[in-house]
């Protein structure tokens, strides 16, 4: 018995290799693998059972896989085993030993991509299993598996399962469970699992595939992607308008001998430059005056397009053409649309103030001897530098008893009870600070009316701004220039003093004069 399953061992050898060598598609497989059978440690309820009997078989399987993770395995088992017998207390009284055989399917889930160096795995199936003197019964085997990969598509193969029998032992109570431990190979179908490229046509034999060569039947270049430039031009055969001539690419491959932007084939006057619309020919003029005789009304004799190539009238002889000559009738500079200069300050004396005296043109050409903006004609103080707004007179500083006026006067400004009113007291007060503002033209002044916190805040701030106005068109009636005023009420928001008492009360009430440069 044991040299007839020998026997069956090597023939399944030999049937994985043949078929591995014949097979090229490699979702299918075979695999060969030796069975350790193990029917003592179930029986005993030890699964580490050190005592137990191991006979030995043999295992071939089909492999499909059916998609991602998915494999079905069909193996046929064949092996010797030893059955235990037991007695009444589960101790092991003998073995036999029978042969077993079997057919199963498995399904395997892949836990490692397909192609990795180690896939493990889990199986489960059902399978037909026959033993010796216990007939033919059915068991679930469940198990887990690790394939190490050798080479491509060629595996080294373990797995153990544990496998359920259905049926009871003809001589033993319990059912057929034991354990299978497997160790082999496994062959893919096929080689590579890339499959390999397929040659492209070259029909022309010029080295370039048909597939990249734009001229696939004539024999051509790489820098021409396959086409022929007889005239090595860098432009190809079939772009060429003149293939056997070198020329440039801008004109498809013909030359242009004058350098005038058409291609010879093209140009009526290959050797002469001409514009494109007289075909490549030189258009005569003459007068060499840039009108061409065919439209210059003055053929011989140079002149302006904008004259129709005719000489331009200038009676004055300045230059400039009477048309455009401000001053036609009197020599002057062609900067000055014809028109003369008398003191040479770049202002034409018929827009010049001071036509005889070089001056500034922003001061319309007339002098500014103090640098200060305002030309002397116009400026009170010439020889000095000053503001416009001071007459061009330097501003003089305010004095200090001047001051102490103002602000003495400002503090005794009094307004009747709840009224924009001067009191009859005030009125000399606003006298002294417009004659103050008047002897210094140089300041502007900034009115601020102010109150306590005495009543409504919106009835306060109308009244601090109605005081204030009323001071700003007092100074204004006494002669003092609006535009040199600014006014404007802050009525209870800017206390100087405490409003809890009537001294801080009437502090707070108040109107305030600031001079400042203009």
């Amino acid at each position: 018995m044991r040299k007839t399953l020998f026997t069956l061992i090597v023939a399944s050898l030999l049937i994985v290799q043949v078929s591995f060598a014949q097979n090229t598609n490699h979702k299918n497989g075979l695999s060969y693998n030796l069975t350790a059978f193990d029917y003592y440690s179930p029986a005993v309820d030890d699964l580490f059972n050190a005592d137990g009997n191991t006979t030995i078989g043999a295992k071939i399987a089909y492999h499909r896989n059916l998609g991602g993770a998915l494999n079905l395995e069909i193996p046929a088992r064949l092996g010797i085993v030893e059955l235990p017998t037991l007695d009444a207390a589960s101790n092991i009284v003998n073995s036999n030993s029978k042969m077993t055989g079997g057919l199963e399917a498995l399904l395997q889930l892949q836990l490692a991509k397909a192609g990795s160096l180690l896939v493990p795995y889990i199986s489960a199936g059902v399978g037909a299993i026959g033993v010796e003197g216990q007939g033919l019964g059915i068991q679930v085997p469940v198990g887990v598996g690790l394939d190490l990969r050798l080479f491509d598509n060629f595996y080294l193969q373990g797995r153990s399962e544990y496998r359920l029998g259905l049926d009871d032992y003809a001589d033993l109570d319990g059912k057929q469970n034991h354990l299978a431990h497997n160790f082999g190979v496994k062959a893919l179908f096929g080689g590579s699992d890339t499959p390999k490229p397929k040659k492209d046509p070259d029909t022309d034999g010029d080295g370039i595939t048909d597939m990249n060569d734009q001229c696939p039947n004539v024999i051509g270049t790489a820098a021409m992607n396959g086409c022929p430039d007889s005239d090595s031009d860098g432009v190809a055969d079939k772009d060429d308008s003149c293939p056997n001539v070198a020329g440039l690419a801008a004109m498809n491959g013909c030359p242009d001998s004058d350098g005038d932007g058409l291609a010879d084939n093209t140009d009526k006057c290959p050797n002469e430059a001409g514009p494109k619309d007289n075909e490549g020919c030189p258009i005569a003029d003459a007068d060499k005056d840039g009108v061409v005789d065919a439209d210059d009304k003055c053929p011989n004799e140079a002149g302006p397009a904008s004259n129709d190539g005719c000489p331009v009238a200038d009676a004055d002889g300045d230059g400039v053409a009477d048309a455009d000559d401000e001053c036609p009738n009197t020599a002057g500079k062609a900067n000055l649309n014809g028109c003369p200069d008398s003191d040479n300050d770049g202002v034409a004396d018929k827009k010049d103030n001071c036509p005889t005296e070089a001056g500034k043109a922003s001061l319309m050409g007339c002098p500014d001897s103090d640098n200060d903006g305002i030309a002397n004609k116009n400026d009170r103080c010439p020889t000095e530098a000053g503001p416009a707004n001071n007459n061009g007179c330097p501003v003089k500083e305010i004095k200090e008893e001047d001051k102490r006026t103002l602000e003495f006067a400002a503090q005794n400004i009094q307004f009747e009870s709840n009224s924009s009113y001067f009191k009859q007291t005030s009125l000399e007060k606003m006298d002294e600070i417009a004659r103050i503002l008047q002897e210094y033209p140089g300041y502007n002044v900034s009115i601020e009316g102010h109150t306590d916190s005495a009543g409504d805040g919106a009835y306060n701030q109308m009244l601090s701004e109605k005081r204030a106005k009323r001071c700003y068109e007092y100074l204004v009636e006494k002669g003092v220039t609006a535009s040199r005023i600014t006014h404007a009420g802050y009525g209870e928001t800017r206390p100087i003093a405490e409003n809890n008492t009537a001294t801080g009360r009437k502090t707070n009430r108040r109107v305030t004069f600031d001079l400042f440069r203009r």
